[in-house]
């Protein structure tokens, strides 16, 4: 048998100034399932943490009433994931073009060039996500989006440690969307997803 817990995402939600936007983004239903699988002997105590964990932030987003609030949350499924980084952002599903970048610590210099050039333009990951708005790991998004642009776009990123990445986003009304990106050097998100 398996447990299933349903939640409501807020992954739409933004702010500007510590205060919350009216965005047209509607809340997505999402569903987590616990298979027998993840509750072996071997492993018990430390996914039945890792579920905890996971219910306490499910918790805290819908709790999350400021940008401070979200970022406390990007930071805890970081940390739950082992990632090395974490950005998150809502953006133009047509275009791809982000607006109200939380950047917990992406490299600033690869920021200033992602969005100085506007690279999200042919980002295999973005255009992934606002197509499918499922969560999926960066080789996925780069396996169907695999043009020269795209993959130079890669390869520019591991420059700056961003190796691999798992990513996710909520599609919104009107052509709104959000992307939550974790990334590491190593890949560490393979049991994860």
């Amino acid at each position: 048998p398996e447990l299933g817990i349903t939640y409501h995402s807020i992954a739409g939600m933004a702010f500007r100034n510590g205060k919350p936007l009216d965005l047209p983004v509607r809340p997505r239903q999402t569903r987590v399932i616990v298979s027998p699988r993840m509750l072996d002997d071997d492993g018990l105590r430390a996914r039945a943490k890792e579920l905890a964990d996971l219910l306490d932030i499910i918790h805290s987003c819908v709790q999350s009433r400021s940008e401070a609030d979200v970022m406390r949350v990007v930071a805890r499924i970081k940390r739950l994931l082992s990632a090395d980084n974490a950005v998150c952002a809502l953006g133009d599903a047509s275009t791809g073009r982000l607006s109200n970048i939380l950047n917990l610590d992406y490299p600033d210099e690869w920021g200033r060039i992602y969005i100085g050039e506007r690279l999200y333009a042919k980002d295999p990951v973005i255009r992934f996500n606002y197509k499918f708005f499922r969560t999926h790991r960066w080789y996925e998004a780069l396996h169907l989006f695999n043009g020269k642009d795209q993959t130079d776009l890669m390869n520019r990123a591991t420059d700056f440690g961003l190796n691999y990445g798992i990513s996710s986003g909520v599609n919104g009304e009107r052509c709104r969307g959000s992307i939550f990106s974790f990334s590491a050097r190593q890949d560490r998100f393979e049991e994860r997803h």
